[in-house]
């Protein structure tokens, strides 16, 4: 906008005897309100068809990918239904990010969403300003009237796409004065060269965060005349660099797995139009064969109405090519975006940040509500660490194992505050049953590793682990019993169970964490009837024996696994089909 605007006010500023009467303010006045109107159509469009393909979308999306074609395909339709290449970019992220996909099931999805994005500008190009109030009209009264709310979300959309054709119209009226205007069709004259054209249409391009607004714009030029196929053509393409820059400054503060996935659009969009400027000419005059042709009209009148259908054609025919061109290459581009955005190194005890619950998966219920598993996997692996280190409170020298658990559950309670700073701010009026569901029961889960933790912490810490070794010192006794280890193994098998049920929605997981318990009773019982024994046999020191800690403690793992037993149970709940 600023390049567009600069322009106009450096023809405004000049002497009133080079130009024709031009009344400034009012055409700015209808640039920048038209193109908003667009921009919000396209918005109210967008997020109504995503609303209305509900888990529809994200289903088909998982589905429809076992190979690099069908990704492409269905990155296609969806990015078509959408009307939004970010809706499909956010949905790869979480999907990436969460192990349900592949990079390289991502890079032809990518590939297609570039297709289906083109949409836009084909609807844009047909010329149908005069039917736009009218789609307005019966938008809103379906979304009004309606009951269902599938179809009211279908009539909101049909409210943006006549939206978006009035904000078209709204554009191309409000530069009609510029059609005899000497200064500015000489800078339009411009943009023909590829190198104007191309850095024109990416400064806009960052600057509105919309490839679509771009192309808008520039068919509405074109539809009074004012550019023709060469130099909107260059400026599209400028369009699709732009649109890359605003995705990685999208992805800078977001995972590894993000930036991959803007890298990908990056290197994609980049790499096809640097292969096609050296063929700008020929293929623009492939394009306006292919394209309708006006030969009764002469001038700017056939440059109006050829113009407009040859952009969008152009812009389609593109993306197509480049799509077929470079299909054969999705591996190299997985591996080369993997290169230069590596993962993160293997997590380490001590960082307690979010890894995966960002800002940027705020707006999104479904990925915010896969992030925030993929965040649990690494918190329950915390408690993990905790109980792991338990058999070592059985050592000579204890005080070791006491202050990496105390440690470890310092950073346990950080990360619980800021997982549920950040589902605080999580949109959940927006969600809808089913999600509303899964967030509480993921809540429930995040709070019991944090009691789990606390419970070691502030119980099982605070036993006499240091008498106790002493008196095992004295009595050559080094080790736990066998009956314990066992225990306290069967607990770390249940409570990695238990993650895998909570983190990949694994039923018989969570069914193996339940049937244990008889396993951890049994167990146990035998440990505290073979702890009283010892105490029996050595009256002399009954209370220093180390076996009176250990019935203790074994009462502590109960509670744990009991724990684990309440996660899996809901989880199970959560699965069974309605």
């Amino acid at each position: 906008m600023t390049t567009f605007s600069a322009a106009f006010w450096w023809a405004s500023t000049m002497p009133t005897t080079q130009k024709t009467s031009i009344t400034w303010h009012l055409l700015l006045i209808g640039l920048f309100g038209g193109l908003s109107i667009f921009l919000y159509g396209l918005d109210r469009l967008s997020e109504s068809l995503k609303a209305a393909a509900g888990d529809h979308l994200r289903d088909t999306l998982q589905r429809l990918t076992p190979n690099r074609f069908a990704g492409l395909l269905t990155g296609t339709i969806a990015t078509a239904l959408t009307q939004s290449s970010t809706v499909t970019t956010v949905l790869l992220v979480g999907f990436v990010g969460a192990g349900l996909m592949t990079m390289q099931q991502s890079v032809a999805i990518v590939m297609g969403s570039n297709i289906g994005s083109t949409l836009t500008a084909q609807l844009a190009a047909f010329q149908i300003a005069k039917y736009a109030l009218l789609l307005v009209a019966i938008g809103f009264a379906g979304q009004v009237f309606l009951p269902s709310e599938r179809l009211r979300h279908l009539f909101h959309a049909l409210l943006g796409l006549g939206l978006l054709f009035v904000g078209m119209e709204i554009m191309s009226q409000s530069m009609q004065p510029l059609q005899h205007y000497p200064l500015f069709l000489q800078w339009m004259a411009q943009m023909r060269y590829a190198a104007f054209g191309l850095l024109a249409g990416a400064i806009f391009t960052a600057l509105v965060h919309s490839s679509a607004a771009t192309v808008g714009v520039v068919i509405a030029l074109a539809s009074q005349g004012l550019l023709d196929l060469k130099a909107g053509l260059a400026i599209a393409l400028g369009a699709n660099v732009g649109t890359c820059v605003t995705a990685l400054i999208a992805s800078l503060r977001q995972t590894a797995e993000a930036r991959q996935v803007a890298i990908v659009h990056i290197l994609f969009n980049t790499l096809g139009v640097l292969l096609f400027l050296p063929f700008l000419g020929p293929f623009s005059r492939l394009v306006a064969a292919l394209s309708p042709q006006a030969h009764h009209l002469q001038g700017a009148a056939r440059i109006a109405y050829e113009a407009p259908r040859q952009i969008a054609n152009a812009h389609t025919l593109f993306n197509v090519i480049c799509a077929a061109l470079f299909i054969g290459f999705v591996p190299f581009f997985a591996w080369l975006a993997c290169k230069i955005s590596p993962p993160p190194p293997e997590d380490s005890e001590e960082n307690d940040d979010l890894r995966y619950m960002k800002d940027a998966y705020l707006k999104d219920a479904r990925t915010a509500l896969v992030m925030i598993r993929k965040e649990i996997l690494r918190y329950g692996q915390r408690v993990i660490s905790m109980i792991e280190r338990i058999p070592q409170l059985h050592s000579p020298q204890p005080d070791a194992a006491i202050r990496q658990m105390r440690q470890i559950g310092g950073r346990i309670g950080h990360m619980h505050q800021k997982m549920s700073v950040w589902i605080s701010r999580l949109g959940v009026h927006k969600m809808n049953a089913s999600e509303t569901e899964e967030l509480l029961f993921l809540i429930r889960v995040i709070n019991t590793y944090q009691s789990m933790a606390s419970r070691i912490t502030q119980e099982l810490l605070r036993l006499d682990w240091e008498h106790a070794a002493h008196q095992r010192r004295k009595t050559k006794e080094h080790e736990p019993t066998d009956l314990f280890v066992e225990i306290q193994k069967r607990l770390m098998n249940s409570t990695q169970l238990t993650l895998r049920a909570v983190t990949e929605k694994d039923a018989q997981a969570a069914q193996q964490v339940i049937d244990l318990r008889d396993q951890i009773d049994k167990y146990a019982r035998q440990a505290q009837i073979e702890s009283i024994t010892r105490l029996k046999q050595h009256p002399e020191r009954l209370e220093q024996d180390p076996a009176l800690l250990e019935i203790d403690s074994l009462d502590i793992l109960k509670q744990l696994h009991y724990f684990n037993r309440r996660i899996a149970r809901h989880q199970l709940r959560l699965l069974k089909p309605a």
